[in-house]
């Protein structure tokens, strides 16, 4: 049986107050079943419920929604809007972290298979004001008095209990986690830190350790290199990429799922392009066999596009929002990497290498 996927493009966008309504967190989401083609312009059921503390915590609120996916396979729902007996007014923003959880049902029924959580990074002001006010402390303007916007309480931690060889990650409302690798010191690769999440290099045994405060588990992968050989580990809002050069495999971890994916390239490591980040997703140029790889921060998947170029003659890859573009010289075509569909486009253009003009990127916030 197939099985559908929910893919999380906007999890939190606005706050709207109204006086005589419940304040409202706008959410949109991306319906796509297992072979990445969009549901359209079907009803889709959906249950989403505010957790406190952690993915798996307390539900202080739950409601239930009917939503229409357009021809762009988009959802658009408000959340403190749907059918519930609970009151979306109540919830005290002041004592979180918070996660958002939706369960999903791509038949428009309350038969609900797919099942996301992803925590509220940032607290709504308006919502946070509500809840604020109950503080003790001094008047509006004193010393005292709580800025929302500069309530960064949310924290992770992490250290490496060198003796016993474990790595330790602790985040708010938590205990701790740890796990062991097989390094000695001076063997065991750095900490390294994204958006609240780790990752390390355990070099006698060849693996890469993520911890991710989502998930609130580690998970490893092992590579092939030596240590001499192994790239070192990127990082891009919260996920970690790394080029494992004796067996040309690029791995990619997802803070979402907690999971790590791998593609295997034709390069040799001399031949090996950079790894590039943008947004959380990972692009890098596979230049003995003439491919572009990107892997895609929402789903956790690699896809890839062919050209005709000769390293020589292959434009760099550009960023820019989450999305990738580059130049094919040799066959002349420009491609285009879709952050959202996680899709390659390309265009022809008739120049030769001499004549195309530098690509260009103008980022913008308008949601198209």
């Amino acid at each position: 049986m197939k099985k559908n996927l929910l893919y999380i493009l906007t999890l939190f966008i606005t706050v709207t107050t109204f006086a005589q309504a419940p304040d409202l967190i706008n959410y949109q989401a991306i319906i796509r079943n297992d072979q990445g083609n969009l549901i359209q312009d079907s009803n889709i059921g959906m249950r989403v419920s505010i957790l406190q503390t952690n993915a798996t915590g307390t539900a202080v609120y739950t409601e239930t929604h009917i939503a229409s996916t357009n021809t762009n396979g988009l959802i658009t729902i408000q959340i403190g809007g749907g059918s519930t007996s609970d009151d979306f007014s109540t919830i005290d923003w002041s004592s979180g972290p918070y996660f958002i959880k939706t369960e999903t049902d791509v038949l428009g029924g309350t038969n609900y298979t797919i099942t996301g959580t992803s925590q509220l990074l940032s607290v709504p002001y308006a919502l946070y004001a509500k809840t604020a006010g109950s503080v003790e402390g001094g008047s509006p303007g004193g010393n005292n008095q709580t800025n929302p916007l500069n309530n960064n309480t949310n924290t992770s931690f992490a250290f490496d209990s060198r003796d016993d060889n474990t790595i330790n990650a602790w985040s708010n409302g938590n205990s701790w986690s740890s796990v062991t690798y097989a390094d000695t010191y001076s063997g065991a690769g750095e900490i390294i830190s994204s958006n609240g999440n780790f990752a390390f290099n355990s070099r006698d045994d060849n693996k890469i350790f993520a911890w991710s405060y989502i998930n609130y588990a580690w998970t490893d992968v092992s590579y092939a290199d030596t240590y001499s050989g192994a790239g070192a580990i990127i990082s891009s809002d919260g996920n970690f990429a790394f080029d494992s050069r004796d067996d040309n495999q690029i791995f990619a971890w997802s803070a979402i799922n907690g999971s790590w994916s791998s593609v295997t390239y034709a390069d040799t490591y001399s031949g090996a392009g950079t790894i590039i980040s943008s947004e959380g997703n990972f692009a890098f140029n596979s230049r003995d066999d003439n491919k572009i790889f990107a892997w895609n921060a929402t789903n956790g998947t690699w896809s890839s596009v062919t050209y005709t170029d000769t390293y020589s003659g292959a434009g760099a890859i550009t960023t820019s929002n989450g999305n990738f573009i580059f130049d094919a010289r040799d066959d002349n075509m420009i491609y285009v990497w879709n952050a959202q569909t996680g899709i390659w486009v390309s265009t022809p253009y008739t120049d030769t290498y001499s004549g195309p003009g530098t690509i260009i990127t103008s980022p913008h916030n308008n949601g198209n």
